[in-house]
């Protein structure tokens, strides 16, 4: 291997370096950007009670027990 190979080598390993780093901030400002969204959305979730089930119940005709068929919870 010559000299100017070697330096070429190197010269291209500090730029692939230099690429890895710009692809991690990408990554690490859309991962604050996604775990923001994500916040908010639980916010919205949270503020208009769209986590709560309005059961709506399979009743057994025999005992009047029931099953939701949105979210399975018994009724006995």
């Amino acid at each position: 291997m010559t000299d100017r190979e070697y330096e070429k080598m190197m010269v291209e390993a500090a730029n692939g370096r230099f690429k890895i780093e710009a692809v991690d901030a990408q990554i690490k400002a859309h991962q604050a950007a996604l775990d923001y969204l994500n916040e908010y959305r639980r916010e919205l979730i949270n503020r208009y009670d769209l986590n709560k089930c309005t059961h709506d119940f399979d009743y057994n005709p025999k005992d009047m027990s029931g099953q939701c068929v949105k979210c399975g919870a018994i009724k006995r």
